[in-house]
């Protein structure tokens, strides 16, 4: 029998991550938000989300991120995340960026386990706005959020050398109808494939960005 709609999310610890929503504990923000399923490598007691262990290291943007794993292999100066609040050695933000991007390849992934699935959703540990009304939209296009006028910082990462589309997306909750992973996963791999080359340092939502500016009519966004 078919079900409607499948929550995931993942975490893996990255010592030295200075961001206040790691602080928080993911783990335990996951187990209060009623998520199905958690990739992670770590060992989680749960009674109500399923683990789906998978180590750092097989993370699927391990195949991208070309120029961005060299130049910041080849840099000893910290790194600002993207809303400039507190700087990173290169090597945690490296290890970051590669989570963040994963975020979306890991819908194949999360499809397989659930071929009974109509519809599938990421939803952020800590931060889940409108999850209710994304999860509710029976949208054939990818449900999300943007960021409201000017929430989104004019200089993100703290660098100046960014010609950002005017709407800006965010990752917290993302959902897909498994007839459009396919078309959706590869138009995003073309996206990160070029953000790669033409940003020195981005996330997922860069590459999210991006791509509804090139391909609006796979996006849905749903506090427009």
């Amino acid at each position: 029998m078919a079900v409607d709609n499948v929550t995931f999310t993942a975490f893996w610890d990255v010592p030295g991550n200075p961001k206040t929503t790691y602080k928080l504990g993911h783990v335990r923000h996951a187990q209060k938000n009623n998520i199905d399923y958690m990739f992670t490598d770590q060992h989680i007691d749960s009674n109500n989300i399923k683990v789906v262990h998978k180590e750092y290291n097989s993370l699927p943007s391990f195949n991208y991120l070309n120029k961005l794993s060299q130049t910041i292999e080849k840099t000893n100066d910290n790194i600002s995340f993207k809303f400039p609040s507190s700087l990173v050695t290169p090597s945690v933000f490296l290890n970051l960026v590669r989570i963040w991007t994963s975020k979306m390849l890991l819908f194949k992934e999360m499809q397989a386990i659930r071929l009974d699935a109509k519809h599938i959703t990421w939803v952020d540990c800590i931060h889940n706005t409108n999850r209710e009304k994304i999860v509710m939209s029976s949208h054939s296009a990818c449900v999300i959020n943007r960021y409201p006028a000017g929430k989104f910082p004019e200089c993100p990462f703290g660098l100046t050398q960014y010609n950002l589309p005017e709407i800006k997306l965010s990752a917290c909750v993302m959902k897909l109808p498994v007839d459009l992973i396919d078309q959706f996963l590869a138009v995003y791999i073309d996206t990160l494939n070029i953000v790669d080359c033409e940003y020195p340092v981005y996330d997922e939502e860069i590459v999210l960005t991006c791509m509804h500016a090139a391909h609006p009519d796979l996006f849905h966004i749903i506090n427009n």
